[in-house]
């Protein structure tokens, strides 16, 4: 358990290699965010957000990119914003977007957050989208798409997957010694 603590209270990376083996398991009805009250939400007259699918990303930009807009068409999917220090202050979701599907949490909500977790995050780092996934997993995320608000996806419909022939590779069986190994670059598809 000491060594779960020194994670959780690390504020920077260790360098290991991600290996997808579980460290904990915890209940998510312990998660803060399931009292909290954001004010975009309190006029919608206790509308929750409790999407099986969420996109999580961090952003600078203002006003919201393309990207973030286009998750308005998206069926199933709720995205959580994660605001970070050097965001502008008035990042804005249009009337368009409120009360939809996406939910933005400022850095003033970050800070009010009773959480040493939280609090010990780096601002500026991509490291402030752990905020997010808490959120997605507390609003009962079982599906959470990590994503960058510069990027977009040339196709959006329903399940946002292109190709019902898309698959994903994560490497963990993989059992290649150095020599075997070609750079990710010279890989195609």
């Amino acid at each position: 358990m000491n060594e779960v603590n020194s994670i959780l209270d690390s504020s920077a990376s260790s360098g290991k290699t991600f290996t997808g083996k579980p460290l904990r398991k915890f209940n998510t009805n312990h998660i803060k965010f399931r009292n909290k009250r954001y004010p975009d939400l309190q006029a919608d007259h206790g509308k929750t957000f409790n999407c099986k699918k969420w996109a999580v990303l961090s952003t600078i930009f203002t006003p919201p990119s393309e990207a973030v807009r286009r998750f308005l068409y998206m069926k199933n999917w709720c995205v959580v914003i994660v605001g970070d220090s050097n965001k502008p202050v008035g990042y804005v979701l249009a009337s368009s977007m409120t009360f939809r599907n996406i939910i933005f949490v400022s850095e003033s909500d970050q800070n009010k957050m009773n959480s040493k977790f939280v609090q010990n995050l780096p601002w500026r780092s991509f490291g402030r989208k752990s905020v997010g996934y808490l959120y997605a997993i507390a609003h009962g995320a079982q599906v959470i798409w990590d994503f960058d608000d510069d990027n977009m996806l040339k196709f959006w419909i329903e399940g946002a997957s292109p190709s019902d022939r898309l698959w994903i590779e994560n490497f963990s069986d993989l059992k290649l010694n150095q020599s075997n190994r070609i750079p990710l670059s010279s890989v195609t598809s």
